[in-house]
């Protein structure tokens, strides 16, 4: 990670996401099956080296949202994966596509039951723990989690539906704001940088830095507004009416004037992007945004 941080100024996002992904977390969950039972403060230091990772690629302050940083690169909490692939190895522990010795681990109905499809139709019974160590174990836990899913999805035959399945149960249903293929696309220079921070909730703006508290006065230091938030900054704010001009201007390329005359879609379109725009416009709505901040000076 120090060594991703080195380069984090010279590779866009796509590049510092890919380093991490291919570099740093296949360290992080190998064998995570097994070690899933290690202790809160483990896996809290686990989850601090996934979030140093989402700083670094996203050039965002430490203070920033957690959930928010997430939802930007669409990554998932290490706690989270690790369950998907203790049901994924589960799922094929029941499906006879593992060793003897593995499906040897798995409670079963009855007794005479050599062949385990039958497990995905049933409820499991979880073995019997007195030590809170064990209770946390492969086979403890990941019973539970196997008996919280449906019968649909437990009695599904194809591991990679099994997979997906999983995946869109346990995984967060993050704001319907963000749209993190989009972002990737982000390309060098401050101005994304800058971007990403508003979108995030935590800038240089006075209103950001008076909800985390650092500071005790939200006014704009340029016009003495009662709060320099987002808003007020892109659309409101007289110091800056020559570069908004000139943004409005080559926004009106791509956006039609319904959207144009409101402010408030105006807004989610330069901050977060629209799902319903192609790519290429969306593209080009950010490199407007990137032009206005750069030219505003208000980050520099």
């Amino acid at each position: 990670m120090h060594l991703i941080n080195q380069v984090k100024l010279l590779l866009p996002r796509r590049s510092l996401c890919s380093l991490y992904s291919n570099m740093v977390l296949p360290i992080l969950e190998y064998c995570d099956v097994i070690y899933d039972n290690c202790s809160i403060r483990d896996s809290l230091a686990l989850e601090n080296i996934q979030r140093r990772a989402a700083l670094t690629c996203t050039g965002a302050y430490r203070h920033t949202s957690n959930d928010s940083l997430l939802a930007e690169l669409a990554w998932q909490p290490l706690r989270i994966r690790r369950q998907v692939h203790k049901l994924c190895l589960f799922f094929k522990i029941c499906n006879n596509l593992t060793p003897g010795y593995l499906r040897q681990l798995v409670p079963r109905q009855r007794v005479n039951d050599h062949r385990l499809r039958s497990t995905s139709n049933a409820i499991l019974p979880t073995p019997f723990s007195r030590l809170s160590s064990t209770r946390n174990a492969f086979v403890h836990s990941t019973v539970k989690l196997w008996n919280a899913l449906p019968l649909d999805i437990r009695s599904l035959d194809s591991l990679n539906t099994f997979k997906l399945k999983v995946k869109s149960r346990l995984y967060r249903q993050y704001s319907v704001h963000f749209i993190p293929r989009l972002y990737s696309f982000s390309p060098l220079g401050r101005a994304p940088v800058y971007h990403c921070r508003l979108r995030l909730g935590l800038s240089a703006l006075n209103f950001h830095r008076f909800t985390y508290n650092f500071i005790d006065d939200k006014s704009c230091p340029r016009c003495n507004h009662v709060s320099e938030d987002t808003n007020h900054f892109l659309f409101h704010c007289p110091a800056y009416s020559v570069q908004r001009a000139a943004l409005l201007r080559d926004l009106s390329t791509y956006l039609p004037n319904n959207i144009m005359t409101n402010l408030r879609i105006l807004g989610s379109y330069l901050l977060y992007g629209s799902p319903d725009t192609d790519l290429q416009t969306n593209l080009s709505i950010f490199a407007c945004v990137y032009t206005f901040l750069d030219a505003t000076g208000r980050f520099s």
